[in-house]
């Protein structure tokens, strides 16, 4: 019942979070003005602080600056050192490896799988879904995970992490064991990691460690 109660509150928050930011830029379009990004962002972390548990709230720190500089290290490479580390045969997909890797290397693995060597997404999805605070596209923020469906069937596909927000619909990425896409769309590698740029229509989840 508490549960109930819990996840509908928060729902009717995620409403009025969407109306509030809804009205603000329609108001600023109105009178063309600037986009007062100190009421959105005021809103914004109330409501983070009132709906992710304790812990969660980070902001960017040296440690998110740290393992994306290490995971931006990588852009470009192949999968061959990441399978390695999980013990993947050649050819297999390594984007959860990819996760792993990066964790590891910058010192942070208990906070990703609790250290363990994760390779199969729906297996570290429900890890996740146990263990870590599900965040919000809206709200995501730099390494934060996040998984994709692309059916979309209830099973995630791939996973990679956060970035930055581009706005409500769309988030930026850097993912191991995908394709890498110039500025005109086109794909002119596969198989390595790469930025990506992801509507969060193909969005399961996000979760903050």
């Amino acid at each position: 019942m508490f549960f109930l109660c819990t996840k509908t509150i928060f729902s009717v928050f995620s409403v009025l979070l969407i109306l509030v930011t809804a009205f603000t830029e329609k108001t600023r379009k109105r009178h063309g003005g600037k986009k007062n990004r100190s009421t959105v962002s005021s809103v914004t972390e109330r409501y983070a602080k009132a709906y992710i548990p304790r812990g969660r709230q980070r902001k960017m720190g040296k440690n998110n600056e740290q393992l994306l500089k290490i995971a931006e290290s990588h852009l470009g490479q192949g999968g061959a050192k990441f399978r390695a580390y999980c013990g993947l045969p050649s050819g297999a997909a390594y984007c959860n490896a990819f996760v792993d890797y990066v964790a590891n290397e910058g010192g942070d693995a208990k906070l990703y799988f609790d250290g363990k060597k994760m390779t199969y997404c729906p297996t570290s999805i429900q890890w996740c879904y146990k263990n870590l605070a599900d965040i919000p596209p809206y709200l995501a923020m730099p390494m934060d995970i996040i998984y994709f469906d692309w059916e979309p069937n209830g099973t995630p596909n791939h996973i990679g992490f956060v970035r930055s927000r581009k706005d409500c619909e769309n988030i930026y990425t850097i993912e191991g064991n995908t394709s890498k896409v110039n500025s005109k769309g086109q794909v002119v590698a596969t198989g390595v990691v790469a930025n990506r740029e992801r509507t969060v229509k193909y969005v399961q989840a996000i979760f903050r460690p």
